[in-house]
């Protein structure tokens, strides 16, 4: 074994000795070869060793690329959380808008905030020509939205905003379930505007209600895949199809049971809910809630119901208007564990106890999440939340239930000061890359040189994790600047 060890190390060696030895263009070269064999990981290492990356236009297009590969194969491994931080990297490399590729511009366009899109979109066409798959990212992200203003940027006679009136009033139809109305709204358009693709949509809407399976595949075989109802247009063409097992069929079915009952007035039914809380009205909250849940998650209502109930509660006792009956519905209409999870959850948010319920969320986990890494991530959440309540309103709070805790945690701590980092360093060793916690331990007071040791090996880890990101140096530099001389800190 510590051959093979030996012999892989000896080639890693030999690998990397060859990439340090090689021109600028070899490593561009190397990194074309690389993405197009879709090994990310690879071409960003590669052109990493390229000195003043930022500088060298070929150089910053290739990472852009790389990066964006990756963060796509992080989200279908459904890693979301490393995906996000890889996306931020890549908007670092973003070309000039000057001489942007199309295929570049419109990735940017799908994976960026819409206001930012919009412009981004706007700085194009200052230098380039339409771009036809740009239009089509961009209305349909707003469709999605309904922030129609965002478009007011562009010329009136831009296809998006020509055409704006017409889906303004298409989509109202479409999110009340009227798809005949909403599919002769659409008949202005064009096959050449940025909006065809919901003119297709609502076409093969109306031929599912009217079981035209033929009509229906015509419509939506000519939709393309990045379109945002795509996910449900799939699940039709399962149920359709001839070809596919009768198990496919059924769980296509669940997918997309709310179809099959017609539309569903979702935006009514929550304001109707609202109401009837606000009136004590108990039996019709009872119904509302089962329809919505339903409506929302229809492969397991019961779990949206409890997160209804949660927000009903929130919402009372933040309007301080006391909670009693919606506690007594959930009673009601959840089993056991979802109601001991419910309990869990709202004495969590609005606790006077936070160690003790803090605790308490810890052991209902399983419950809620059964994958190991999701744990780890509310874990994290959980302690940084119980951390920054303590240092905000630690005088209005009760410590009970704090000893249980630390040795349920292992936390080793001698005053408030430490226990406060012990729990955000706790929350980091389950989730090393939330920069959030790193935040908060930097907020955190550091009056000792053992919690400036401590806060110090955690920003350590932090540099070494996001060694993109000038945070924890900058942090870093200023814990050096309380401890240590000019000498050292100068270094950060």
């Amino acid at each position: 074994m510590s051959k093979k060890l030996k012999k892989d190390r000896k080639l890693r060696k030999n690998k990397q000795s060859k990439l340090l030895n090689m021109s600028d263009d070899q490593r561009i070269e190397m990194a074309r070869q690389k993405l197009s064999a879709n090994n990310a990981r690879d071409a960003i290492s590669v052109l990493k060793l390229i000195k003043d990356a930022q500088d060298n236009n070929t150089v910053k297009s290739l990472l852009f690329q790389a990066y964006m590969l990756r963060e796509t194969q992080l989200s279908q491994k459904g890693m979301h959380v490393e995906a996000e931080m890889v996306l931020e990297q890549a908007f670092e490399y973003l070309p000039d808008f000057s001489d942007i590729s199309e295929d570049q511009l419109c990735k940017y366009l799908a994976k960026t905030t819409l206001p930012m899109a919009v412009d981004a979109y706007y700085s194009y066409l200052q230098k380039q020509k339409p771009s036809k798959n740009a239009q089509y990212i961009l209305v349909d992200r707003v469709c999605q939205t309904g922030q129609w203003k965002l478009l007011d940027i562009f010329d009136k006679n831009d296809p998006m905003c020509k055409d704006r009136p017409i889906m303004k009033t298409v989509r109202k139809l479409m999110i009340e379930g009227k798809w005949e109305e909403a599919y002769q709204a659409t008949k202005p358009l064009s096959r050449m505007s940025p909006y065809a693709e919901y003119k297709l949509f609502c076409r093969g809407m109306v031929s599912f209600y009217a079981e035209d399976d033929t009509a229906m595949l015509q419509a939506f075989d000519r939709i393309s895949d990045s379109f945002s109802f795509s996910p449900t247009i799939h699940e039709l063409k399962v149920i359709a199809s001839p070809m596919e097992s009768l198990k496919k069929k059924g769980y296509a079915i669940s997918k997309t049971d709310y179809l099959w009952e017609g539309p569903v007035h979702l935006d009514r039914q929550l304001g109707q809910l609202i109401v009837a809380v606000d009136n004590y009205r108990n039996k019709e909250v009872r119904s509302l809630i089962y329809s919505v849940a339903k409506a929302l998650y229809p492969q397991k209502p019961d779990w949206a119901a409890l997160h209804i109930l949660i927000i009903l509660l929130a919402r009372q006792l933040v309007q301080r208007e006391g909670g009693g009956h919606i506690i007594d519905m959930a009673r009601s209409i959840l089993n056991p564990q979802q109601f001991k999870l419910f309990q869990t959850k709202y004495k969590f948010r609005f606790s006077k106890y936070p160690f003790l319920d803090a605790a308490r969320y810890l052991d209902c986990l399983p419950l809620e999440i059964s994958e190991p890494e999701m744990q780890n991530l509310a874990k994290a959440m959980i302690l940084f939340y119980t951390a920054k309540s303590w240092f905000e309103e630690m005088d209005q709070l009760s410590s009970r239930g704090l000893k249980y805790l630390s040795k349920e945690l292992n936390l080793s701590y001698t005053n408030n000061e430490e226990l406060l980092i012990e729990l955000v360093r706790k929350g980091l060793s389950f989730d090393p890359v939330n920069q959030s916690g790193y935040e908060l331990l930097t907020q955190l007071p550091r009056t000792s040189r053992s919690s400036k040791n401590k806060i110090e090996e955690a920003l350590l880890i932090m540099r070494d994790k996001m060694q993109n990101d000038p945070v924890p140096c900058l942090e870093l530099a200023s814990l050096y600047y309380e401890k240590m001389p000019f000498e050292k800190r100068k270094l950060f």
